[in-house]
């Protein structure tokens, strides 16, 4: 891991660190790196005016953690979920960064209305949160694995969802019954 694309966010009185090896041409990282603040700083700002200590919140579309990293720093608990594999082991190399792994859970998977497999046709390195799953398997494409939020059997008292998956929001809710 290259020190160069380790940041480290100071917001009031937390500070914690996020891994952005793409950050040149990601488009949140390159965002995260320039300002040196959380991406929807204000709707974050709002999110832990509302919640708990202590308290958790499912990251459906889990990106490279940004939002999970915010709240956690803030003793928030965060079960996380996140289908792209390289984004994901982004956002885990920021859990292990921050120490956060009592806090923060994440799962590489798609969630969904049913258990499935998909596929990103189109790759945007560019924007690699921008991509869409397209449901089932095609030659050549890394299967992913759809699960749904109820497969997870989560036993804890959930206050909040933050659900961002490029057009599958509907399918997401319709797997949970949390």
């Amino acid at each position: 891991m290259n020190k160069n694309d380790i940041l480290t966010i100071k917001v009031g009185s937390v500070s914690y660190k996020m891994y952005l090896p793409n950050k040149e041409v990601d488009a949140i990282q390159k965002i995260l790196y320039a300002e040196n603040r959380p991406f929807e700083h204000v709707l974050l700002e709002d999110m832990v005016s509302r919640l708990d200590k202590d308290s958790y919140v499912l990251d459906v579309g889990l990106n490279i953690g940004n939002h999970a990293m915010y709240l956690a720093a803030h003793g928030i608990n965060v079960i996380g979920f996140e289908a792209n594999k390289k984004l994901f082991c982004i956002a885990q190399e920021s859990v292990k960064l921050n120490k956060f792994e009592k806090r923060v859970k994440i799962h590489n998977c798609g969630i969904s209305n049913k258990e499935h497999k998909a596929y990103f046709d189109v790759e945007y390195v560019e924007n690699m949160g921008a991509m869409s799953l397209s449901m089932g398997e095609k030659e050549g494409r890394e299967s992913i694995q759809c699960k749904t939020l109820d497969s997870f059997n989560i036993k804890e008292k959930i206050s909040a969802i933050k659900i961002d998956v490029e057009g599958m929001e509907a399918e997401v809710v319709g797997g949970g019954a949390i």
